[in-house]
């Protein structure tokens, strides 16, 4: 696999990922995040491989956390399509709430009406 963000490298049945942005203390944003992704996922489907380990490159930080920069600079991931199905269940499970708390709202009401 062709990475950007970091470097993999199996031996044995170790594989060692570093996180390869030293220039941002190895910040993490979206597209980031949706390689590694990729990575551990690979990770998981290879039997050979047992144990994994994650290191930052350059002698400064191992990862600095979210980068700031590019969020702050509204950019998002180029494969939105990882990101999408998300944001779509959290608006359905937020309908069903709502949905649920109006019924629950009307049974009250017709409890009321009958008493």
């Amino acid at each position: 696999m062709k990475t950007e963000y970091c470097t993999v490298e199996d031996q044995g049945r170790l594989r060692i990922v570093t996180l390869n942005r030293p220039e941002v203390l190895n910040a993490l944003h979206a597209d980031a995040n949706d390689e590694l992704a990729r990575v551990w996922d690979e990770f998981v489907e290879c039997d050979d491989l047992w144990v994994g380990i994650v290191t930052g490159a350059g002698g400064r930080a191992f990862s600095a956390g979210n980068d700031l920069k590019v969020q702050a600079a509204g950019k998002v991931a180029a494969v939105v399509g990882k990101v999408a199905p998300v944001a779509a269940a959290q608006q359905q499970a937020k309908k069903a709430k709502v949905e649920s708390e109006s019924e629950d709202e009307d049974e009250d009401d017709s409890e009321d009406d009958s008493g």
